[in-house]
């Protein structure tokens, strides 16, 4: 979970570089991207999924993004997103 689209994007682009000839599928959720696409990508399976508070939540809420089978959640820094206000977001994911 990453506090801007700008270091969700890149983040991605960084894991799809890194595990790529391992065949991870990866989803990226951000705010201002087509969400129904997002969705379609979700509804796959994604061994990894990177996105912003404000989107994951909306996924949730939603019920494209199923966090059954979570193993892990990774901030990316956490004290930022606090700062801006996405305490509620980060504790309903």
């Amino acid at each position: 979970i990453a506090p801007t689209r700008e270091l969700a994007l890149q983040v991605s682009r960084e894991l799809e570089w890194l595990y790529a000839k391992a065949g991870a599928r990866i989803s990226t959720c951000v705010g201002g991207m087509d969400a129904s696409r997002e969705r379609r990508s979700l509804s796959h399976g994604a061994h990894i999924v990177v996105g912003t508070p404000g989107r994951l939540r909306d996924h949730i809420e939603r019920g494209a993004l199923d966090l059954s089978n979570l193993k892990a959640v990774i901030l990316d820094e956490a004290d930022e997103m606090l700062d801006m206000g996405f305490r509620e977001d980060l504790e309903l994911i």
